[in-house]
């Protein structure tokens, strides 16, 4: 039996625009997930184990890998062995999943990685959806983090569990038994156990690919920690307007910003398909970037607010941008 609950988490920043939207709440891309073949453009993990007893990869009961799934990853208890006292994945799940049980092992690195990158082109308001489930006696040296990193940008941290280790839970199996651990796992502060929850996680920006890296560490072999249906959703905008830096849908302040915290340095923080000719960038934020704004200040789509304008750029940043016109040769100019 397949069991999952629903819940929201919310990070701090959240990008929430819905400027130059086609169509909400559309996939973006999906990894171990019971509904297909994922949609990725591509996916490394460290190698599974094959110590009995030990797992970090995806699996499922109709391919249990090598020796076979950890009992303590199996919920058994319904007939198999009415005796279980540990499982999550109960005896008519056939869905696949990624397990990890005691890495800290005589093999490995002992904290071991997972990466799936995802094509996020023309979409923003991105959010992914992961189901969790764990059960055991955990301690705090279990760790599982999820970051989220656009086109190799800093990594924001998504997911991360905790161990309540002064606490305990009940734990009830397939069989109707219920158990009670001590040291009970939670992830983004939401308790885990036996029964998949799915967790809502808000992504910061837009840009090309998007890169989700699992790392895990757990030393104990009656320990199971499991997830599935990696979903990411979005809104996908209308393509690419010139100017619209970070890529709201339209040229306004945030493009602006984006041009006067990088002006003279090698950095560009935005979409580079928005540039004048459609980029690449070319290694300089300069005169071009801000005819990228002003040129197009106000283009694209904006929400229907009745009698709305689109505000005027802050008197800090015409003011810069007029001593960047002044100061600045173009780069036909330099060319010469």
């Amino acid at each position: 039996m397949t069991r999952c609950t629903f819940r929201v988490t919310a990070p701090a920043l959240f990008f929430a625009s819905s400027f130059g939207v086609l169509d909400t709440s559309a996939q973006v891309g999906r990894a171990v997930s019971p509904d297909g073949p994922d949609i990725v453009v591509s996916f490394t993990a460290d190698p599974d184990y094959t110590i009995s007893g030990d797992m970090f990869g995806v699996r499922s009961r109709l391919a249990p890998g090598t020796p076979d799934i950890p009992d303590v990853i199996l919920d058994d208890s319904l007939s198999l062995d009415p005796g279980d006292n540990r499982g999550i994945i109960g005896k008519g799940d056939n869905g696949v999943f990624f397990g990890v049980v005691d890495t800290v092992n005589s093999t490995g690195e002992n904290t071991n990685t997972a990466t799936w990158t995802f094509d996020i082109a023309d979409f923003i308001n991105l959010a992914f959806s992961i189901d969790f489930a764990a059960m055991g006696d955990f301690e705090n040296a279990d760790t599982h983090v999820f970051i989220a990193s656009i086109d190799g940008a800093e990594p924001v941290t998504l997911y991360e569990s905790t161990v309540d280790d002064a606490g305990d839970a009940d734990y009830t199996l397939d069989g109707g038994d219920t158990f009670n651990l001590d040291d009970p796992m939670s992830m983004n502060g939401t308790e885990l156990s036996n029964d998949f929850v799915s967790l809502i996680a808000p992504v910061t920006g837009a840009g090309s690919t998007l890169a989700l890296t699992y790392t895990g560490e757990t030393n104990g072999g009656t320990e199971a920690f499991a997830f599935r249906n990696i979903q990411l959703t979005g809104d996908q905008v209308a393509g690419d307007v010139l100017g619209d830096y970070d890529g709201s849908g339209q040229v306004e302040q945030g493009d602006l910003d984006i041009v006067l915290q990088n002006w003279g340095t090698g950095t560009f923080t935005g979409d580079e398909n928005a540039l004048v000719g459609g980029g690449p960038f070319d290694g300089n934020v300069d005169q071009n970037e801000l005819d990228g704004v002003l040129q197009n200040w106000g283009a694209g789509s904006a929400p229907d607010f009745t009698g709305s304008a689109v505000p005027e750029p802050t008197v800090a940043g015409v003011a810069l941008l007029g001593w960047g016109l002044l100061s600045r040769p173009t780069r036909g100019q330099r060319d010469q």
